[in-house]
């Protein structure tokens, strides 16, 4: 053998990369029979005071919206064991604080209760019934102003970019962002 201290360094990353993927090939040995779903699609939080103090204070949350109602949202949050996910249902109430800003909808949304209005409404399922209910994955953004309070005014921004429309008139759907009437006009004064 070799006595430089070169040759040492070279034969122990050698070693290690071997040692490594050896490692590897262990850990992941059982994915060819049973694959392991590794997108989620949304955030899942820690614990439903995190998503409430979220809400509150007019953050971003993470969301999967329902397959049936584009005016429903579910944001999940860890629920002790790994075969289940709990989550809490949000619900875009289109005709309260409506406000349309440069072609964005915003409305307010509030959490589902239980029957008694004082608790919130927390459901436990398994990821697959979880994900059988999911149509979307989305972003709610808070409406927020200076100097003035926030009102849990949200839009959603769903993973496609497209955004959820409501209208004092018509029921929440999800559709593509289209410029306010008069923005153009806006514009073109500005640059003129």
């Amino acid at each position: 053998m070799r006595r430089t201290q070169s040759y040492r360094e070279t034969k122990m990353r050698l070693l290690q990369k071997l040692f490594g993927m050896t490692w590897l090939g262990d850990a992941f040995e059982d994915e060819e029979k049973d694959p392991r779903e590794w997108f989620n699609g949304s955030f899942r939080y820690h614990d439903y005071e995190e998503i409430v103090d979220l809400y509150v204070k007019g953050s971003p949350i993470s969301c999967a919206v329902s397959k049936d109602d584009d005016g429903r949202v579910y944001i999940s949050f860890y629920s002790g064991d790994y075969e289940t996910i709990s989550y809490l249902t949000v619900k875009s109430m289109t005709t309260t604080n409506f406000v349309e800003e440069m072609g964005v909808h915003f409305c307010k949304f509030e959490f589902l209760t239980d029957e008694s209005g004082k608790n919130l409404h927390v459901k436990t399922v398994t990821k697959k019934q979880f994900h059988d209910r999911v149509g979307d994955y989305a972003l709610m953004l808070p409406y927020i102003k200076e100097r003035e309070i926030f009102r849990n005014n949200f839009i959603l921004v769903y993973h496609d970019w497209d955004v959820l429309t409501c209208t004092s008139v018509m029921p929440a759907k999800k559709e593509s962002p289209v410029l306010a009437p008069g923005v153009i006009e806006l514009l073109d004064s500005a640059v003129n």
